[in-house]
């Protein structure tokens, strides 16, 4: 029989993600009034906590400038840390491409529709900010495992919310994160929306470049289609990269920039951002250009010590050194530049094996869980910026602590099913928010203390 939730822990749950929905946290004012609520709340239900299983409240940086709300709970001597994390910020209901509002009246009012929760961020990710609260009130830590869950206004990997609790967790090394679980949405394909069962272990990155072409000025304009043209020469870098990052064909390539390949996220893939041609030069020919775009990045199916942003970097100029040469670009005098983009945020990618012990654990709970019969997928997700920071935390950690790869922690996501978010009719489904509570529940009372166990028979 599928896992059954009390009809008491659903109200509850379903209560508290409509107070969290009726607050709109797309801007300052909305994320300080959420951080409020949740510390309110979980001050007031947990009061009758005590020991090991009281909350223990921080606002970072500050109390006067909170960012983010961790909240401690179980022994400071525990063999084994989790971290799981919920950001509380809501990205508003774009419809058609604009920002008109209109058309989705009442959107912070939370409806009922059978197992649906109909609301603006119940998806993304309201209903799992109940999720973590409630876990912070019901299951009770074993000795050996302690929890910190993290409320973050914001996800981003500059945010001034998650570089401080990275921060955090960086001057507690000493009781390092063994196990995070991010409740981030987002499934590999957008019509991929049944989430029942999926535990996410990978997700790509994304290398954002800033790029610049230009070609020196000359006196002799004799002819305008043989002028170096700074717009010409970007064409045929984007062609290039199209042919070695976007291939048509499949199959293996020997090409030397191809991208990396990987069973759960597929393949490294380039994509335009932006492009401004300036055209106040000689006889109008564009003699400089700035430019922008994206690879998402896939780690390798044997990750290395090149899987980093810079190397990915590399690769980029590479990329440009090789179509300089074919266009003999040093005698048409055109010069190109290209770095990261420092205005905008770049994560790594990550994977987590799936042979990992409390990964197949965990598995094996959703399948009890969600479907009994139906076997768990394991699988990648789409990009998203928390989980990429915490996995690029862990490896600081490994090489911090100089720990062996194995036992540098594992980061995965739960199987939480909903669907269009940031858009109209976001919705969550209340039975998988409940199976996600148990599956949590699981996961701190019995997987954990049992691999604990066996590792020390």
């Amino acid at each position: 029989m599928p896992f059954q939730p009390d009809a008491t822990h659903t109200r509850w749950l379903v209560d508290t993600t409509k107070e969290l929905v009726a607050i709109p946290s797309h801007m300052r004012e909305g994320e300080l009034q959420k951080l409020a609520l949740i510390r309110r709340r979980l001050e007031a239900e947990g009061g009758y906590l005590t020991g090991n299983q009281a909350l223990h409240f921080t606002s970072l940086p500050n109390d006067a400038d909170p960012q983010v709300l961790v909240v401690e709970k179980g022994s400071e001597k525990a063999r084994h840390r989790v971290v799981i994390d919920a950001h509380v910020d809501t990205v508003e209901h774009i419809s058609k491409g604009d920002k008109d509002q209109d058309d989705w009246p009442g959107r912070f009012t939370l409806r009922e529709a059978g197992d649906k929760l109909v609301g603006m961020g119940v998806y993304d990710m309201q209903t799992a900010i109940a999720i973590l609260m409630w876990s912070l009130l019901n299951i009770d830590l074993p000795d050996d495992v302690r929890l910190t869950a993290a409320f973050p206004c914001d996800e981003e990997v500059d945010s001034k919310g998650a570089m401080a609790f990275i921060e955090y967790l960086r001057q507690q090394l000493h009781a390092r994160v063994n196990t995070w679980v991010s409740s981030e949405v987002g499934p590999q394909h957008p019509n991929d929306n049944d989430r029942r069962q999926q535990i996410i272990i990978a997700r790509p990155g994304v290398l954002k470049v800033h790029g610049k072409i230009t070609v020196a000025q000359s006196s002799n304009h004799g002819a305008l289609r043989d002028m170096p043209n700074a717009a010409a020469a970007y064409r045929h870098l984007m062609n290039f990269l199209e042919e070695e990052f976007n291939p048509r064909q499949v199959g293996e390539s020997e090409r030397p920039y191809h991208a990396n390949s990987h069973p759960y996220l597929g393949d490294d893939w380039v994509s335009e951002v932006f492009a401004d041609v300036d055209n106040r030069s000689v006889l109008t020919a564009p003699q400089k250009m700035k430019f922008g775009y994206k690879v998402f990045l896939v780690p390798p199916e044997k990750p290395d010590d090149n899987f980093s942003l810079d190397a990915a970097l590399a690769v980029q100029k590479a990329c440009v050194d090789e179509v300089a040469l074919r266009r003999d670009w040093s005698t048409k005098r055109i010069g190109a530049e290209l770095n990261k983009d420092t205005l905008r945020t770049s994560y790594p990618p990550f994977f987590t094996s799936p042979d990992h012990a409390i990964i197949k654990a965990m598995a094996e709970q959703a399948e009890i869980v969600c479907h009994p019969g139906v076997t768990a997928r394991v699988t990648g997700g789409s990009s998203n910026a928390d989980p990429n920071l915490f996995y690029e935390f862990l490896r600081q950690q490994q090489t911090a602590l100089r720990l062996d790869p194995r036992d540098a922690g594992v980061i995965f996501g739960m199987p939480y099913d909903g669907a269009n978010a940031h858009a109209k009719l976001e919705y969550a489904s209340k039975k998988s928010a409940m199976n996600n509570c148990e599956l949590y529940r699981r996961l701190l009372q019995e997987v954990i203390p049992r691999l604990l166990q066996g590792s020390t028979a």
